[in-house]
């Protein structure tokens, strides 16, 4: 359907519409990092990500639902607890 129309996108954060998904990601890399003795590293990276993020949706006038939706992405939960952790 993307070649054939300009009427479709792709959405990177296809996890779902409900918060289960990412309470369960959030919970199992909890645990993981946890274990791991890596949650400094972890939560360091999530607050400057955050920051960051509202940050740069304050510099340019966005309003605040963009770095709300940004933040919400599966991708970037799994990429938290399981990638930054390694």
């Amino acid at each position: 359907m993307l070649v054939l129309s300009d009427h479709v996108w792709i959405s990177p954060g296809q996890w779902g519409s409900t918060a289960f998904m990412g309470f369960l990601i959030a919970c199992i890399g909890g645990l993981v990092v946890n274990r791991a003795s890596r949650s400094d590293v972890t939560y360091a990276f999530m607050f400057f990500y955050t920051a960051l993020i509202f940050g740069r949706a304050i510099w340019l006038g966005d309003p605040l639902v963009i770095p709300f939706h940004q933040i919400q992405n599966g991708a970037l939960l799994i990429f938290t607890f399981f990638m930054i952790s390694d």
